[in-house]
């Protein structure tokens, strides 16, 4: 073995062995001991000299470190050698530390040698802890006057991440204290190079399975800053919006006003810091970019042909401003950031940024909404359907729908949507467009339909119970959501649907969509009120339409509901297998909750008829014969007692029209049954059940004179002699 000159209490040798990196054995790939060679004489570790307490090593590294275990009578039986300087662990990265300083700007590689190494250090001494690799990290900053290069940076950060992120939202560090800022957090966050970091290649600097290891020293960093209460590590936002890697941040006690005070002011600083460093890094990258553009216009590029890709400094600058916006902790530091004249110049770059942060935006108070609208009137570019359709993706609870419906009119002035289903020549006659022209009116479309469904289509939670379990249960508590009853369950559908309504009227009623609703309409019509039990449905649709006038909602909405009541209708009875009692039931709902005047009550009670009698259409009421009508006598019953009763409503509605057909049908039978003209098979069906349904109509119709049981007799003689 051979000493090491710096450290010579570390000893080293290289071994070569039949087995590949990373291989594994449960059992042990091979076995080894360590004995000092001291006055001649052989100290074995452990214990039983050479062939007792022997190593296993289960999976093979490119190196191993190990600290020598002496026997009892050394003292420390589990640590290693009675060590005078530090432990192992830290000798063993001090080493390696030295070697990687010693070809820093020589060997590309060096960086990922060390992490490498690092990472068999941490396995191999089962006593490594974060503090050790950030008191190292210290180490050589101290050494270095704290003038590291960036991928020096890089593989000291990594040596930090290799223990991940030591506080993510209510989890705490190694130690369970959350992380605190030290030298090396302040001289990494103000001496690294963005620029430079997003220029080298991560997986050469610190090896291509270490790159996380990196990406989380700068989540650590970045972390310990912000619980620091400073946004001064935004800095570090570039790097992790290229690698897309974000750290999660708590927001525990954030809603305070002393909180939130303290956040403006802290955002209010480092923005102020930042904006310096933006305009540098955009004025340099603006300065590269031409002089490439012409040197390429020297070069006889075709500018067409050849794009010149934006400078490091360029990107790191747009990046830095989408940071800002991005995390702006409320609308009043948003709309004072754009009072810079930088980023009121950068504007239309950063609509995307905006609407990002609209989607995900946590309104604080009700003066968020108009510090927004103060924020677009300032800066007209952010008129945009983008930013409409991100409000509406917006799953805050706290904000008021009303408010936010009157930001989406504004972004959205001047923009008017157009009917899919439409012909190009007719949806876009006026300028010959459509919308798939124009992708962020696609985006606003399919922004409305989800608003719809998250706001109006599923069930209300439920109140849940703790479920009652057997004797000596040990499990976790199961709850289960409170079953309601069918009166429950029906005010519940009706009150969410009356709430709908209103509200997708008014979504309705932006000018953007004028000319493209049945997007929004067919959302509402997948809404949980007009989903499932048919018969709840129609509960649901009579009890939120009691006026004469049917729906108090416009026209489209009101089609949608009343076909979706037709369709219920004969849903409820396809699915029953007691179609009498369903038919009953269905006309004494229909009867009893909407009133005769209502065109709602007329067009279920015709697909109630049409249910029965499924030939029968507006155009062809012909196809309804005596028999069947009278097969369904209580039925026709009541349509004819609801249409003829009283004043005449809707004369021209399916069910008046029906109805008037089928009168003219029985009375004409009635007659031919009081003169004796009626043919055999007329009277054979009028006759089957003595003739009592056709009395039935025609004292509904007051148009029974003549029709006796005296001329019943004579009709039924002449049948039965036939």
């Amino acid at each position: 073995m051979t000493q090491d000159a710096d450290m010579p209490d570390i000893w080293s040798v290289p071994v070569t062995l039949p087995f590949s990196e990373n291989e594994q054995y449960y059992g042990g790939l091979f076995e080894f001991k360590y004995a000092v060679l001291s006055s001649g004489e052989l100290q074995w570790e452990g214990t039983n000299g050479s062939s007792g307490d022997r190593r296993k090593e289960k999976q093979m590294m490119l190196n191993f470190y190990h600290a020598y275990k002496p026997t009892h009578r050394y003292g420390q039986t589990n640590r290693g050698w009675p060590w005078k300087a530090d432990d192992p662990i830290m000798m063993f990265t001090r080493a390696e530390i030295g070697r990687l300083m010693a070809t820093v700007g020589v060997d590309a590689g060096a960086g990922a040698n060390f992490v490498s190494k690092f990472d068999c250090i941490s396995d191999c001494c089962l006593a490594s802890r974060r503090n050790h690799a950030e008191d190292l990290y210290e180490e050589v900053l101290s050494n270095m006057n704290g003038e590291l290069d960036t991928r020096t940076h890089a593989a000291m950060l990594a040596m930090v991440g290799a223990y991940g992120v030591s506080y993510t939202d209510s989890v705490t560090g190694a130690r369970g204290t959350p992380g605190q800022c030290r030298e090396w957090t302040q001289a990494a966050l103000h001496s690294l190079s963005i620029e430079e970091w997003l220029s080298m290649d991560l997986e050469q600097t610190v090896g291509k399975q270490f790159t996380g290891w990196a990406l989380n020293g700068i989540k650590e960093l970045a972390q310990r800053v912000h619980y620091a209460g400073s946004f001064e590590w935004l800095r570090l936002a570039p790097i992790m919006q290229s690698a897309k890697s974000y750290p999660q941040f708590s927001t525990k006690g954030s809603w305070t006003a002393k909180k939130s005070e303290q956040n403006m002011e802290a955002f209010k600083q480092a923005s102020h810091n930042l904006l310096e460093s933006i305009l540098d890094a955009l004025n340099r990258g603006a300065s590269i970019k031409r002089a490439l553009e012409v040197d390429a216009a020297a070069a006889g590029e075709d500018s067409k042909k050849f794009q010149i890709p934006d400078p490091p400094a360029l990107q790191v600058g747009r990046m830095w401003m989408e940071a800002l916006v991005q995390h702006a902790p409320n609308a009043g530091c948003l709309l004072a950031l754009f009072e810079h004249p930088l980023l009121e110049e950068q504007a239309p770059n950063l609509i995307a940024a905006v609407s990002n942060k609209m989607r995900s935006f946590r309104w604080e108070g009700k003066n968020d909404l108009s510090k927004l609208r103060a924020l677009v009137l300032r800066v007209t570019q952010f008129k945009s359907p983008r930013l409409a359709a991100a409000l509406l993706r917006n799953v805050s609870k706290s904000v008021d729908q009303d408010q936010m419906l009157d930001m989406v009119q504004l972004c959205t002035e001047g923009h008017v949507m157009l009917d899919p289903r439409a012909d190009v020549g007719t949806a876009g006659e006026d300028s010959g467009e459509t919308n798939k022209e124009k992708p962020e009116l696609t985006d606003l479309d399919n922004a409305s339909r989800e608003w719809v469904r998250r706001i109006h289509g599923s069930e209300p939670e439920r109140k849940k119970i703790k479920k009652s379990q057997p004797f000596m249960y040990m499990g976790p508590d199961v709850w289960e959501a409170v079953p309601l009853s069918e009166e429950e369950m029906i005010l519940e559908r009706t009150q969410a649907l009356a709430e709908a309504v209103p509200s997708c009227e008014k979504l309705l009623a932006l000018p953007v969509f004028s000319r493209n609703q049945h997007g929004i309409i067919h959302e509402l019509s997948q809404c949980f009120f007009l989903k499932g039990n048919p018969t709840l449905v129609l509960h649901a649709l009579c009890g939120y339409a009691p006026s004469s006038t049917g729906f108090n909602c416009t026209r489209e909405i009101s089609t949608m509901l009343t076909r979706r009541g037709a369709t219920a209708v004969r849903d409820a009875i396809s699915a029953t297998s007691t179609p009498d009692n369903e038919f009953r039931h269905l006309s004494s709902l229909i009867t009893r909750s909407l009133p005769r005047a209502s065109p709602l009550s007329h067009t279920l009670l015709f697909a109630l008829i049409q249910a029965a009698h499924p030939d029968l259409t507006r155009d062809n009421f012909g196809a309804v014969s005596l028999e069947a009508v009278l097969a369904y006598t209580p039925l026709w019953l009541v349509a004819f007692d609801w249409v003829m009763s009283g004043k005449q409503y809707h004369t021209n509605s399916g069910l008046t029209l029906c109805c008037n057909a089928i009168r003219q049908l029985i009375e004409s039978s009635v007659v031919a049954l009081c003169s004796g003209e009626i043919s055999l098979r007329t009277a054979h069906t009028v006759l089957q059940d003595g003739g009592r349904k056709i009395t039935q109509f025609a004292s509904c119709f007051k148009s029974q004179a003549g029709l006796n049981q005296e001329v019943l007799e004579q009709s039924q003689t002449m049948l039965n002699d036939f």
